[in-house]
């Protein structure tokens, strides 16, 4: 890893975010519920363990929105910015698959890889979907068995590590919408009404990205371990660097 690269939270990997470009990208970590990994040949790779809890996935849209209404905590804001991700990362590859045949060939190929990238960070985003709501159900259940627990150190590592957890989920939700962005740069030569779905698909992005940055935040900020809350907040100083710049060379390029 090269020396600018950050290391979040998490004493086994944490967020790992470094240097400019996509090949000298890694992120990997193992979780309570799964594994997820970038590397340049392979961007994303999901691993689930079983879980009882339901599959918000599986609803239909009115029923997800139905839940999400609802005065349940879950699901909640980390779930449904994993499916607006998810939304305008398809909406994005819908995009392509129409626009791809009206360019030359060497532009087609630049544009097939970002679809590739596309479908799989749009079928991890919607893994999110439901994994959210099992982080957070962990970080609820661990305050209530902190209440049974005398050692203040005992009780806030328990905390902690729930916490941890959450933060991770979205902070690679975070990193797989700046993935999504950065590859929306081979769309360039679209032309005709269609690009207007484009211009959609990146308001959805933006707004996902944000949810995702916020939950994300929000349980570092109740993090006590001093050293793993600087490592999770400078690795959301990263990730917010590079979405930044992103957005400003998308500006550069509509002036």
């Amino acid at each position: 890893m090269s020396q600018d690269g950050i290391h979040g939270a998490g004493e086994e990997g944490g967020a790992i975010v470094s240097g400019n470009n996509d090949t000298d990208l890694h992120i990997g970590r193992t979780y309570n519920i799964f594994v997820l990994e970038f590397t340049s040949d392979s961007p994303y790779t999901f691993g689930f363990r079983p879980c009882p809890m339901k599959k918000f996935t599986s609803l239909s849209l009115s029923r997800y929105l139905k839940e999400l209404c609802s005065k349940k905590p879950i699901p909640g804001g980390g779930s449904a910015s994993a499916y607006v991700a998810a939304l305008g990362m398809g909406l994005a590859e819908m995009v392509a698959g129409i626009g791809i045949a009206k360019l030359d060939s060497g532009s087609q190929a630049s544009l097939r890889k970002a679809m590739r990238v596309l479908a799989k960070a749009r079928k991890d985003a919607l893994q999110a979907v439901d994994l959210d709501p099992q982080v957070y159900q962990a970080v609820l259940k661990s305050y209530k068995k902190a209440k049974g627990i005398q050692n203040e150190e005992k009780k806030n590592r328990l905390i902690d590590e729930a916490l941890e957890n959450s933060f991770r989920l979205q902070a690679d939700l975070a990193l797989l919408i700046i993935v999504a962005k950065e590859s929306a740069r081979s769309f360039e030569g679209i032309r005709g009404s269609i690009k207007n779905d484009l211009k959609v698909s990146a308001a959805l992005l933006n707004a996902a990205f944000q949810g995702a940055y916020d939950t994300a935040r929000i349980n570092v900020v109740y993090l006590k371990d001093a050293q793993k809350k600087s490592r999770a907040e400078q690795a959301l100083e990263e990730l917010k660097r590079r979405f930044e710049s992103i957005n400003a060379f998308e500006n550069v390029s509509k002036s």
